[in-house]
């Protein structure tokens, strides 16, 4: 995955960069408050503030909502995901529950577009929350595998999404198991119960230089 930045000039003016715009879907972290919350932009002013809704919650937010308080978006762009810190300005309630948010200086941008995957069938081990199950990974990338988790005698459950696990996954070449560190973006609740996709953490440079090698080879 590739990670640029860009500045705020490009991200809510009129270059051909990252943009912005009215009826954008943005997800909102509000420090202290433990849950992403679904937004929606409503307004711009170029250079000077960012206007969404308010969103839903089943938590008090209000005592979070008060001028200077850390606020992180994300949304989607054009194949990619869009991040920035920012800060609150503003809360109203009339005549529109509205927050205010002040422009960032950077914007971290990261591809979604898909790196070439390799179809696989191959043996791991995941582990997650002190507990570990037998895997087959069903295809691997440089950014992250789907697999499917196997059967165990005590039939400990599936990470649930955003988890932290650990993969060792028996990499043809390498000479043993091959530890990558990630996190869990998808689980099979609505397809195989028993599926989870997988995006890495930073990569060792071995764990780049094993998959990569192995990538090539079979591509």
């Amino acid at each position: 995955m590739s990670v640029t930045e860009t500045t705020i000039d490009t991200l809510l003016g009129t270059d051909k960069g990252v943009r912005i715009e009215p009826g954008t879907a943005v997800q909102i972290e509000i420090d202290g408050v433990a849950t992403r919350l679904q937004s929606t932009v409503v307004g711009i002013s170029p250079g000077r503030f960012l206007i969404v809704t308010l969103p839903n919650s089943n938590v008090s937010i209000q005592s979070k909502l008060y001028r200077g308080n850390a606020v992180v978006l994300r949304y989607l762009y054009e194949g990619s995901a869009i991040a920035f810190q920012s800060t609150l300005l503003a809360a109203t309630s009339e005549p529109a529950k509205l927050l205010f948010l002040g422009c960032p200086k950077v914007v971290a941008e990261r591809s979604l577009r898909a790196e070439h995957r390799i179809d696989c069938r191959l043996p791991a081990r995941l582990s997650a929350n002190d507990q570990e199950r037998p895997a087959i990974v069903l295809d691997l990338s440089m950014t992250g595998v789907n697999c499917v988790l196997r059967p165990a005698g005590d039939c400990p459950s599936t990470p649930a999404r955003d988890a932290a696990v650990m993969l060792h996954l028996q990499l043809p070449g390498y000479g043993g198991e091959l530890p990558l560190q990630g996190t869990v973006r998808g689980s099979g609740e609505d397809r195989d119960p028993a599926g989870i996709g997988i995006e890495f953490g930073e990569l060792s440079s071995e764990a780049a230089q094993a998959l990569r090698q192995y990538l090539d080879a079979v591509a």
